[in-house]
């Protein structure tokens, strides 16, 4: 009696068969990662204007910005080396971002215990929603902002979920990805 059938209410699928959300939220990422994979491909309006600034600074590699943080330059840079610096090149690292910023959405979904219907919602949703397509379309550090926070707050999910409170490390960590002094500050205020 005490036991859930397989199709009463208060069944969660998402806790009893977690590869089928996974899959569903690996579907909506290559979904997302294929769009802009295609549109960066074949969009016909080339680089745009900031993207040449940054192209600029990543070739001059620093661990201090003024206007923008060192992580994203050492990622363009990366990306250049791996891609080249064709506009594809220059945006396959923002188009991951937002295939990641899908991940974490539905993973985010699934731990609050939403079942597959809410894990495609939510992963429909951030695929779909314009700031993170208008983000991701271009190289800037936006981009990379929605996958921290995202990551932010899938690890307070965790803390939540799972009481443990190591995690707040790694949540400082992340939270501190804009200066690098920042992650020994927000780490020492985590454990105290």
């Amino acid at each position: 009696m005490g036991e859930l059938s397989p199709r009463s209410p208060g069944h969660n699928e998402s806790v009893s068969h977690p590869q089928s959300s996974i899959l569903l939220i690996l579907v909506f990422a290559f979904g997302i990662l294929a769009f802009h994979l295609l549109v960066n491909a074949f969009g016909g309006y080339g680089i745009f204007r900031d993207e040449f600034y940054y192209i600029a600074c990543s070739k001059r590699l620093a661990l201090g910005y003024v206007d923008q943080p060192p992580l994203a330059m050492f990622l363009l840079a990366a990306g250049r080396w791996l891609f080249g610096e064709s506009q594809f090149g220059i945006r396959v690292l923002p188009a991951f971002a937002h295939a990641l910023t899908v991940i974490l959405g539905g993973l985010i979904a699934q731990r609050l215990g939403g079942r597959k219907t809410a894990v495609a919602l939510t992963c429909l949703a951030v695929s779909l929603a314009p700031i993170i397509i208008g983000h991701a379309g271009i190289f800037q550090m936006n981009a990379f902002s929605h996958v921290f926070w995202s990551l932010s707050g899938y690890f307070l999910v965790l803390i939540i979920d799972r009481s443990r409170p190591a995690l707040w490390i790694l949540l400082g960590l992340v939270m501190a990805r804009r200066e690098p002094w920042n992650i020994i500050r927000r780490s020492i205020h985590c454990r105290v």
